[in-house]
């Protein structure tokens, strides 16, 4: 039995381009099941390249995307700001491309994962021996500075027998 190719690898290739890398599109493009394009990107190096491509022209305009989000726009007669950066993506900047200079989502952000969780069990135990009142006090503060825009404030509300709830559960 000559195993033949419904498809021409060439074609895959340029439909990941076209698709920006995303197997579900490029399978639309060509008029095949997204398996199908997978199986291609496995046994033909070009269209491993061309999916690789393909995803880096996506991150390219995501980026795009992002600078757009983080820029002011004035308006050119009154010097008026029309447009201020979006708060969401300064954050995420300085979260991600900002760790060297001390930013992060969690204090300890270098730390691995496992030792957060370690650290972040510590706390809960903590909060856990207090009295119900100073929990319930504790938890308002918490929910208080969220409120004014300190969501790096742990969330703590598996501690201590369902006393501290996300924020809208309550």
């Amino acid at each position: 039995m000559t195993n033949t190719l419904k498809f021409n690898p060439e074609e895959i290739a340029e439909a990941l381009v076209r698709a920006r890398g995303i197997r579900k599109m490029a399978a639309q493009i060509v008029g095949c099941n997204r398996d199908t394009i997978s199986n291609y990107i496995d046994r033909f190096p070009a269209c491993a390249k061309a999916a690789h491509e393909g995803r880096s022209v996506l991150l390219d305009d995501a980026e795009i995307g992002l600078l757009d989000e983080l820029s002011f726009q004035r308006d050119p007669e009154t010097g008026e700001v029309t447009k201020r950066p979006a708060r969401w993506a300064i954050k995420w900047v300085l979260m991600t491309l900002g760790k060297e200079r001390g930013y992060s989502w969690y204090p300890g952000a270098g730390a691995p994962q496992v030792v957060i969780q370690e650290q972040r069990q510590v706390i809960i135990n903590q909060i856990a021996a207090l009295p119900a009142d100073e929990r319930r006090a504790l938890k308002q503060s918490f929910l208080k500075a969220r409120e004014l825009g300190r969501p790096e404030i742990p969330r703590l509300e598996d501690a201590v027998d369902g006393d501290f709830t996300e924020v809208g559960d309550e």
